[in-house]
């Protein structure tokens, strides 16, 4: 006996097949990545980092807002004790809120034991003596520079 196919059917199982294709490819996408990345919390972790430089900038404490920046940026920088003066003098009043702005970037590029990842983040912080702005570029991770990451925010 002879099975006839009509096209509905075959255009069923076509169907079937590449759905199965695809989800076997992305499983094998996403669990090539499992032990070479860590997932990182953009947003909480950009957080902590204002969090951590508010409280250094309310409380004029330059060895907690030195902390915060990688050994190569502590190298590099030939004014950063008076920039970090300059921030503890413009500050003023009590902080009454601060909300991080939509134009929240987060960039990298992944290659296997060749990948960076970084975030751009500003925050509005309102104080009861005015408005300022505060941004920053954090790294987590470069394998090409391991001396970049300011990654000593808890």
């Amino acid at each position: 006996m002879r099975r006839i196919w009509n096209d509905k059917s075959k255009l069923r199982n076509m169907k079937k097949a590449i759905l199965i294709i695809e989800a076997v490819l992305l499983m094998f996408a996403l669990s090539a990545c499992e032990g070479s990345y860590k997932f990182i919390n953009e947003h909480a972790e950009a957080d902590k980092i204002a969090q951590n430089v508010m409280t250094a900038i309310e409380n004029k404490d330059g060895y907690a807002l030195a902390a915060l920046f990688s050994d190569k940026t502590l190298d590099s920088a030939y004014d950063l004790e008076e920039g970090m003066n300059y921030s503890f003098d413009l500050y003023q009043g009590e902080c009454l809120g601060v909300e991080r702005d939509p134009a929240f970037v987060s960039e990298g590029h992944f290659e296997p034991n060749n990948y960076w990842r970084q975030i751009r983040a500003r925050y509005k912080i309102t104080t009861s003596e005015g408005v300022y702005w505060l941004y920053f570029v954090y790294v987590f991770v470069d394998q090409a520079d391991p001396n970049v990451p300011g990654d000593r925010i808890p």
